[in-house]
C-alpha cells in the first residue's frame, strides 16, 4: 500500500518518478510534499492538467496546506499543463526544459532556497502531439535538478500507461516509487560538483534508471570543458554489468576524457572486462580506498 510519508526522503535534486494506483494516497503525499516545501523556505510549483485551480486547491487545502496564503505570497504556483508543457497543443521538450529553467531563475532571484515541481502526468494518456518523446524529455531533465537547486515529483498513474511505457518512463529517473515497495527511498542520487567540474552518483545504478544517468552524462559532456569530467563513484553501493560498458561508452563519447573517482572495486573489475576498456586513454579508474 502507498506510504505518503515516503516523500519526506526526498530532497533537492532528486527527480523521482512517483507511480501510484490510489489517488487519495497520492493526494496525502503529494500535501505533505508541497507542506514540506513551503516550510523549507522552498517555492512550490504544481503543474496539473486542464483543470479548474480551484480543483487543485481544494485537493491540498483538504490535506491541511494553506493554499491561499501561499498563493498570495506567490511561493505556491498553481499552473496549468498548457501553460508548462504544451505550446500550440503540442508537447516540445526543449522548449519545455526552457521554461522550467527560467522558472528555476525566477524562484532563485526571489530569494527562494529551492524548488519543488510536481507534475502530474495524466495528459499524456490523451492524444497529445509529441507525447512519445515524454521519455527523453524526463531523462534530460535531469539536467534541471542535478545542480542540487530543485526536486521534482513526477506522478505517474499505472491505471492509464501500460507497463512497457512505465518501464520506459521510469529508466529516464534516477528513481521510481512503486506503491508495493515497502519502506522506500531514493534509488539513486545524482548531483553536480563544481570542485573538480563533474557529478557525484550515490546508491545504485542499473536498468531501472541507467537511461537517466546515460542522458545526464551526455548533457553535461555539451557544455565547455577543457578538462576530463569527474564521476564521484564513492558513494555508488551497486552498479550492474551494463553499467561499465555505460561508462566506457561514455569516456568515449566526452569531449576530454572520464574518471571515475573513488570507484567501487566490482565496477572497475567490470570496467576492465569491456573491449577497449582504456576508450584510448579517455576513461580514468581511480578504485575506492
Amino acid at each position: 500500500m502507498a506510504d505518503p510519508t515516503a516523500v519526506d526522503r526526498l530532497r533537492l535534486a532528486d527527480h523521482v518518478c512517483w507511480t501510484f494506483d490510489d489517488d487519495d494516497r497520492c493526494a496525502a503525499a503529494v500535501a505533505r510534499y508541497v507542506g514540506a516545501g513551503t516550510r523549507d523556505g522552498h517555492r512550490v510549483i504544481y503543474s496539473a492538467p486542464e483543470v479548474p485551480r480551484a480543483d487543485v486547491a481544494a485537493r491540498l487545502i483538504a490535506h491541511g496546506v494553506h493554499v491561499a496564503a501561499l498563493v498570495a505570497t506567490g511561493q505556491l504556483q498553481i499552473v496549468t499543463v498548457p501553460d508548462t508543457y504544451l505550446t500550440g497543443g503540442e508537447f516540445r521538450p526543449a522548449a519545455v526544459l526552457e521554461g522550467w529553467n527560467r522558472r528555476l531563475d525566477d524562484a532563485r532571484a526571489a530569494g527562494y532556497r529551492g524548488v519543488r515541481l510536481v507534475a502530474d502526468r495524466s495528459w499524456l494518456a490523451g492524444s497529445v502531439a509529441g507525447a512519445h518523446r515524454i521519455a527523453w524529455y524526463e531523462a534530460r531533465a535531469n539536467r534541471v535538478f542535478a545542480d542540487g537547486y530543485a526536486m521534482g515529483l513526477c506522478l505517474y498513474d499505472r491505471r492509464l500507461f501500460g507497463p512497457s511505457a512505465l518501464r520506459a518512463i521510469s529508466s529516464a529517473h534516477p528513481a521510481t516509487y512503486r506503491a508495493d515497495d515497502g519502506p522506500w527511498s531514493p534509488l539513486l542520487r545524482m548531483v553536480r560538483t563544481a570542485e573538480p567540474p563533474g557529478l557525484r552518483l550515490a546508491g545504485e545504478l542499473d536498468l531501472s534508471n541507467r537511461r537517466a544517468v546515460a542522458a545526464l552524462l551526455n548533457a553535461l559532456f555539451e557544455e565547455p570543458a577543457g578538462e576530463p569530467l569527474f564521476v564521484d563513484l564513492s558513494g555508488l553501493s551497486f552498479a550492474d554489468a551494463p553499467t561499465a560498458t555505460l561508462f566506457v561508452r561514455a569516456a568515449r563519447a566526452s569531449p576530454a576524457g572520464l574518471v571515475l573517482w573513488g570507484c567501487p572495486a566490482p565496477l572497475a573489475q567490470m570496467i576492465a572486462m569491456v573491449p577497449g576498456h582504456g576508450a584510448g586513454d579517455r576513461l580514468r579508474v581511480v578504485p575506492a580506498g
